[in-house]
């Protein structure tokens, strides 16, 4: 069970993981089924930490929010 508006705290193998994943499918939503963690907003928060200069960080954050904002309607 977890609680709302609490994160789950994953190891960084976890983190490297689903990013090697990540980066052979290129898609956020087959990475978390295939191997059910994390939720899309971390996904979305740890390829931007990796890939963008802080400045962009915020960007690409509000970028994934609206995609996922998207792809539930």
């Amino acid at each position: 069970m977890t609680l709302k508006g609490v994160e789950k705290v994953y190891s960084n193998e976890q983190r490297k993981i689903a990013l090697q994943l990540y980066d052979q499918c290129k898609s956020v939503s087959k990475v978390i089924q295939h191997l059910g963690y994390p939720t899309r907003r971390g996904l979305c928060n740890w390829i931007a930490e990796r890939d963008l200069p802080s400045k962009t960080k915020v960007r690409a954050e509000r970028e994934c929010k609206i995609s996922f904002r998207v792809n539930r309607i």
